[in-house]
């Protein structure tokens, strides 16, 4: 019985994943913006200028990218205080 359902669900993930999509075909790549001729990506100089605050390049991301540095240097400057008062622990005795 075991070997059985074991066979049954086997089978099925197998024609579940060898099944083609209904769209398939249909290509999920967004549009290029009018005179960008790359399929990578915008040459410099190229492209839009952000419009909103959560686009490319926006407000929001530059502000993102500040608390990212902002938290990587507070935990950096943590570690470096945390490991000079252990070594001052370790030299007053």
């Amino acid at each position: 019985m075991r070997r059985q359902l074991l066979a049954v669900v086997v089978l099925s993930i197998s024609l579940f994943l060898a099944a083609p999509s209904a769209g398939a075909t249909d290509s999920t790549l967004p549009e290029a913006p009018e005179g960008v001729n790359s399929i990578i990506g915008p040459q410099p100089g190229q492209g839009v200028e952000p419009q909103e605050s959560g686009d490319r390049g926006g407000a929001a991301q530059i502000a993102t990218f500040l608390l990212i540095i902002g938290g990587l240097g507070l935990m950096g400057t943590l570690v470096v205080r945390d490991m000079r008062k252990g070594r001052e622990r370790r030299t007053a005795r």
